[in-house]
């Protein structure tokens, strides 16, 4: 086993010295000079920012944008809102730094600031995308509008929680015969 190794070493050895040729325009004293195609497929890059944190008051707003999106036609971006941002009764709760209560907030998506938008709940943020980029619309801005419900016994102090976003790379399928 050992000197069938050896024998394959040695052979890839010897075939990676000899050097093939590559396809090329030959190029002499007559003709001093050649052109080269260079081709390049630009596809499916992004960049988009979403801020780390965000301190609340009454019906704040979190501003999605694109760094830069590089997309071919078919090709779009989709930012939505993770399953696990959800509670299970499917709302999203802040929860309260010092004690054990929590506090629901409704999360309204729009593509337009301080608009009227989408109710965002577990049942649809699947299909709900706060924004969807596509090489149409590079330098749009999505927005997450975020309000506490604050009930009668909604106990005073500081809460907390996180959402999680799926950030979706999506082409279209080709239908055409």
């Amino acid at each position: 086993m050992k000197r069938i190794s050896l024998l394959l070493l040695i052979l890839a050895l010897v075939v990676g010295c000899f050097s093939v040729s590559a396809s090329a325009a030959s190029v002499d004293q007559d003709t001093p000079s050649a052109q080269v195609g260079v081709y390049y497929t630009l596809r499916g890059q992004y960049c988009i920012s979403i801020p780390s944190s965000i301190f609340l008051s009454q019906g704040d707003t979190i501003t999605f944008s694109a760094d830069y999106v590089h997309l071919v036609e078919g090709e779009s971006v989709t930012v939505k809102l993770a399953d696990s941002t959800f509670d299970a009764d499917g709302s999203f709760k802040l929860s309260q730094i010092d004690g054990n209560g929590t506090m629901a907030c409704t999360l309204t998506a729009s593509n337009t600031a301080n608009a009227e938008g989408t109710v965002i709940t577990k049942d649809n943020a699947a299909t709900a995308p706060i924004i969807t980029y596509t090489a149409d619309n590079a330098t749009d801005k999505g927005y997450l509008q975020i309000t506490p419900q604050i009930e009668p016994t909604t106990a005073a102090g500081p809460y907390s929680g996180f959402l999680m976003f799926d950030i979706s790379l999506l082409v279209a399928e080709n239908t055409e015969g």
